[in-house]
């Protein structure tokens, strides 16, 4: 696939889940689920979609060297972040 029609193809994704937020939050909500339940189901849903098209690009070992690389400044923003949220 040439990037200029894997741009359009991940483009048009973006705006679908954009424009289905909404709409699975009210849904969640009104199946009685909390807020952060629905925060969570929709970062799992994110994660799938993302570990999909890394895998079907091929860009997965790309990524893993990354995050192998980079996982100590991951850990500090999350700590941070965890930290400024109990304030």
């Amino acid at each position: 696939m040439n990037s200029r029609l894997a741009g359009g193809v991940l483009a048009t994704l973006a705006a679908l889940f954009n424009g289905t937020v909404g709409v699975i939050s009210v849904n969640l909500f009104t199946a009685g689920l909390s807020a952060q339940a629905v925060a969570f189901y929709k970062c799992l849903l994110a994660l799938a979609v993302l570990g999909a098209v890394l895998l079907v690009s091929g860009q997965w070992p790309a990524v893993i060297r990354y995050l192998q690389a980079k996982w100590r400044h991951a850990a500090v923003c999350a700590f941070l972040v965890f930290h400024a949220l109990q304030l």
